[in-house]
């Protein structure tokens, strides 16, 4: 008669059922919170991962008493998952922030090395300028000397003196290639300067690269954390069910 009024009120079949969850879980935790004691209070055999969340999800809904042993045994538990939490988020934080900031970095030197680059075009076009007033001064002087030269031809009386004028506009054509050829040489140095700004944004890049494959290398460590902390929580729950 017992039997069939169990079997025909489902309200008292699930609590029922509840009742026998509860008391394999309970002695389940018994067993692990002696453990825990006898290992006096070492976190390496705490429930974690799964188990650890399935704990703290039936110790949210039990409303039995517990031992003092067994409730200082789910605090530890939850002790524990609080730090692993907030070390995932710190971790993840951490990730993000570098994630944001190297792209910002590099942002920052490129538009450096870009100004630098059009403020040395600038002063190469400046210099190829004045090479140009230079190379036309210089064909203005050519023609002043082959003009000397007529004057001298057909003023036979002030040969000498246009002879003289014209030894001194040689020298003057002399000394505006002098200054041509310095001019040259400060376009090549600036040439080079520019060379050296690449350069310095291509060490940039680089610097870049590598600091993303250092964020990429700190989220593979971290996984492999988390893969480890997972093995080390399967070893010490695998014993534990292996007892009950």
């Amino acid at each position: 008669m017992h039997e069939s009024l169990i079997g025909g009120w489902p309200t008292l079949n699930g609590w029922l059922d509840e009742n026998r969850d509860d008391a394999a879980f309970l002695s389940r935790l018994r067993t692990a919170a002696t453990e825990w004691q006898a290992s006096d209070h070492d976190e390496g055999v705490l429930w974690r991962g799964e188990p650890a969340r399935q704990a703290l999800a039936w110790l949210a809904h039990y409303r039995g008493e517990l031992g003092r042993r067994e409730r200082a045994y789910l605090d530890a538990v939850r002790d524990v998952a609080t730090r692993v939490e907030r070390r995932r988020r710190r971790l993840r934080r951490q990730v993000v922030a570098t994630a944001i900031a190297v792209p910002l970095i590099l942002l920052v030197m490129a538009s450096v090395s870009l100004a630098r680059i059009r403020r040395a075009e600038h002063d190469n076009n400046r210099l190829l300028q004045q090479i140009q007033q230079a190379e036309w001064h210089q064909q203005i002087e050519k023609a002043n000397a082959e003009q000397a030269k007529r004057e001298a031809q057909t003023e036979k009386v002030n040969a000498q003196v246009e002879r003289a004028n014209a030894q001194d506009e040689r020298a003057n054509a002399e000394q505006a290639k002098r200054e041509a050829q310095r001019e040259r040489t400060k376009a090549e140095r600036a040439k080079r300067e520019a060379r050296i700004e690449k350069a310095i944004a291509e060490r940039a890049k680089r610097a870049a690269e590598v600091a993303r494959a250092q964020a990429d290398e700190a989220t593979e460590r971290a996984r492999k954390s988390e893969q480890i902390k997972k093995d080390i929580s399967d070893r010490a729950v695998g014993p534990i069910q292996s007892k009950l």
